[in-house]
C-alpha cells in the first residue's frame, strides 16, 4: 500500500509542473521571427534614457486547470546606454492562437513595469513598445489641524505618479477617521510615501468635514536625494 503512495506525489507534482515550457532562453531567431523594441526611460521634466534595465521576455495563457497555465519564458537583455533594447524570437504555433506576450522590467531602487501583447497573431511582426521606468524617492505627508474628536471627520490622501505603458502608478492610499484616534490633542500627523523620484506626485484629496465631502486634487515635484513634505491644512 506504500508503494502506489510514493509514486503518486512525484507524478502529481510532474503534472503541476507541465504547464511551463522549459526552453533554453535566447535561442537565436530561425524564422518567422517576432521583433519587440522600443526605449526606456526614467524621471520626467526632462525625461532621460534608462540604461542597465532588465527586461524578461515571457508568453502565457490564462487557465483554470488544475494544473497550471501554460507558460514560456522567452528571452532576457538589459537596456544599453540610450536606453534601447530589442527582443527577436521565433514564436511557437500555439502561442499565436491565444494567450499572449509579456514584458516585465525591472532595476534596482527603481519601480518595476510591465506590457502584456495580446494581439499577436502571427509571425514577421514588428511591435514597438516604449516603457517608463521610475526612480524611487519619498514624500512626508503632514495633516494639520486633524479634529480627533469627531466621529464624522476623516480624510483620504491618495498618493501616483505618472508612468507607461501603464498610465498612472498609485503608492499609497491613507485613510484616517477622528473615531479611530487617541483624544489627546495633536496638531501634525505625519506619514512617509514611496514615489517617484525627479517628476510629478500626485494626490487625490477626499476631506470629510462637518459632514460635507470636499475632493481635491494637488501635487509637488518630488526631487531626488532629499526629503520633499507636502502640507496639507484640514
Amino acid at each position: 500500500m506504500i508503494k502506489p503512495v510514493l509514486l503518486y506525489f512525484p507524478f502529481m507534482i510532474l503534472l503541476l509542473l507541465s504547464g511551463c515550457e522549459k526552453d533554453p532562453l535566447n535561442e537565436p531567431c530561425a524564422g518567422n521571427c517576432i521583433t519587440i523594441t522600443g526605449d526606456i526611460t526614467t524621471e520626467l521634466n526632462p525625461a532621460l534614457p534608462a540604461a542597465g534595465v532588465k527586461l524578461k521576455l515571457s508568453w502565457g495563457r490564462p487557465s483554470v486547470s488544475f494544473f497550471g497555465s501554460p507558460h514560456r519564458d522567452i528571452a532576457v537583455t538589459t537596456s544599453d546606454k540610450a536606453g534601447h533594447y530589442a527582443f527577436k524570437f521565433t514564436p511557437k504555433s500555439h502561442e499565436l492562437e491565444g494567450g499572449g506576450y509579456e514584458i516585465e522590467i525591472s532595476k534596482k531602487n527603481y519601480f518595476s513595469n510591465r506590457a502584456s501583447f495580446y494581439d499577436i497573431t502571427r509571425g514577421d511582426t514588428v511591435v514597438n513598445q516604449d516603457f517608463h521606468i521610475a526612480r524611487k524617492g519619498m514624500v512626508r505627508v503632514k495633516i494639520l489641524n486633524f479634529p480627533v474628536n469627531s466621529l464624522h471627520d476623516s480624510i483620504n490622501i491618495a498618493t501616483s505618479y505618472s508612468s507607461y505603458p501603464v498610465p498612472w502608478t498609485g503608492t499609497v492610499n491613507y485613510d484616517l477617521k477622528g473615531q479611530a484616534l487617541s483624544p489627546i490633542a495633536f496638531n501634525v500627523l505625519e506619514f512617509t510615501s514611496e514615489v517617484a523620484a525627479n517628476q510629478y506626485t500626485y494626490f487625490n484629496i477626499l476631506r470629510i468635514k462637518n459632514g460635507r465631502k470636499q475632493f481635491e486634487k494637488d501635487s509637488i515635484f518630488n526631487k531626488a536625494g532629499q526629503e520633499n513634505s507636502y502640507l496639507y491644512n484640514y
